[in-house]
């Protein structure tokens, strides 16, 4: 029997390279696959509509995109364009896609530091073992410095300060060292990772110390 679709707006945070944005109108679950037809409310200049073929899904339905392009200024930030479809199964449906989403806003930037174990095949054929201390929510690309004590083996690789969605930056140090003076340090972070699972209790790791002969956790 005939199947009515449902319509989820989709839309982007930006525009293009171009400066066009780029929105689109998902239908889904509908059957037959034909006839539908999709129309957008906006056919100014420089405008432009793609309406994908239906594609089956798992459950014998279909669905299908319709995707509007069009110049930034015809589309500006909290203007809603309007997709209409039209299929036998229903009266035309209509939904309003936003021209941008908004940007999750991000909280304020926290320094946290984390300590990566190396991989346990590593450890277990005594290879080299690469342990990375990653230093995240900096407000500043600069200013941060890192140190292992006892320091010994390869010397340490700072990596250069990367931001992220929310402006902030994180820098990661990364030691190559025997893979079994490692494991004293790598047991102790793989416990805590269990416990962490176990309790809802958060862990902060700043140290982690192993006998004389393993990696002592980062200072700064």
């Amino acid at each position: 029997s005939p199947t009515s679709p449902t319509l989820f707006p989709l839309s982007l945070s930006s525009t293009d390279s171009a400066g066009h944005v780029v929105i689109g109108c998902l239908v889904q679950d509908f059957f037959p696959s034909a006839p539908v037809n999709v129309t957008w409310g906006s056919s100014g200049p420089g405008t432009s509509i793609r309406n994908f073929l239906p594609a089956p899904t798992s459950r014998g339905l279909y669905t299908m995109v319709s995707q509007l392009t069009l110049p930034a200024d015809q589309c500006p930030d909290g203007a809603t364009q309007s997709c209409h479809v039209q299929h036998n199964s229903s009266p035309s449906k209509t939904k309003n896609v936003p021209c941008k989403v908004k940007t999750p806003t991000c909280p304020n930037c926290q320094p946290r530091l984390t300590l990566s174990p190396p991989a346990l095949e590593d450890l277990l054929l005594g290879s080299n073992a690469n342990l990375t201390c990653t230093l995240s929510g900096l407000k500043k690309p600069e200013g941060a410095s890192f140190s292992w004590n006892p320091t010994g083996g390869k010397d340490a690789i700072q990596e250069a300060a990367q931001p992220d969605a929310c402006g902030c930056y994180s820098e990661d140090l990364e030691e190559d060292a025997p893979g079994a003076s490692l494991w004293p340090t790598t047991v102790t972070l793989l416990t805590l990772f269990l416990l962490s699972l176990f309790y809802s209790t958060a862990l902060t790791v700043t140290s982690v110390r192993g006998p004389p002969s393993s990696r002592e956790g980062p200072s700064f």
